[in-house]
């Protein structure tokens, strides 16, 4: 929208604002078919076999073997990665606006300019089953210190995808940019 509140061109007011929607990509989705014990996904922080053999000393070895044989019999891996997603999410939005009011002095132009967005529904994921950090805390003892421990010992990382991230910006942007001359405009 523009408007010159005086008919004369010499002062312009302009306004805009828009909203603008994000749909999430279809891989996400996949979370589902990639949690234990259809895709398995574990937490090994240390392999005490080195990359020879990973899965030395994890409770039950290879716990992939199943990618060959069928999940008939599949087991659910000690401390699985777990992700959640709720079915009907919000799509993730953007608004963005701005304002702003320019005036010719003489052989000059002046401008002030407000800018703003405001974004929600934003994807983030919060750990349900965090590591609690306390004496003794080491990388090696991550999946031994989570918070469903005691629920079931061999629970891993649980991930729950949510939209419940915002953000809100604004700025101000002031100016004096043109002098006209005979030659045309410069830029000071």
């Amino acid at each position: 929208m523009v408007w010159t509140p005086n008919g004369d061109e010499r002062t312009s007011v302009r306004a805009s604002w828009g909203v603008f929607y994000d749909t999430p990509h279809l891989f996400f989705n996949t979370r589902f078919a990639n949690n234990p014990p259809w895709g398995a996904q574990i937490t090994i922080p240390t392999r005490a076999g080195g990359f020879a053999d990973p899965y030395l000393g994890y409770p039950g070895g290879n716990p992939f073997p199943a990618l060959n044989t069928g999940w008939a019999t599949q087991p659910f891996p000690a401390f699985g990665v777990y992700v959640n997603t709720p079915l009907h999410l919000e799509p993730t939005s953007l608004q963005q606006w701005n304002v702003s009011v320019q005036h010719q002095f003489g052989d000059w132009l002046a401008g002030v300019s407000y800018l703003g967005n405001h974004s929600s529904h934003l994807w983030r994921a919060t750990e349900l089953n965090p590591a609690v950090f306390g004496p003794g805390a080491t990388t090696g003892n991550i999946n031994q210190r989570r918070t469903l421990i005691l629920q079931n010992a061999s629970t891993g990382s649980v991930l729950r995808d949510d939209r419940s991230a915002r953000r809100h910006r604004t700025s101000e942007l002031r100016r004096a940019c043109c002098s006209r001359s005979s030659a045309g405009s410069r830029t000071t």
